[in-house]
């Protein structure tokens, strides 16, 4: 599991490039949006972005849900 931008939105977080190849690899399978826990630039909104534009989401227990496989 990758959190992208953390608890609190202060942790590390992939580039773009990095985050798409470890799709391409399948070292991702899932994308679970918005906690809305993170803070003031908190996450990639460059992921987050192309996460909805290219896959279908599904809700879970109240979460959206991307299946990036």
């Amino acid at each position: 599991m990758i959190a992208i931008g953390g608890w609190n939105g202060g942790d590390p977080a992939p580039a773009l490039a990095e985050f798409k190849s470890y799709v391409a690899a399948g070292r991702i399978a899932y994308y679970v949006a918005g906690g809305g826990m993170a803070g003031p630039g908190g996450g990639n909104s460059e992921i987050a972005q192309r996460v909805a534009a290219n896959y279908e989401s599904t809700t879970v227990g109240g979460q959206t849900v991307y299946d990036l496989r």
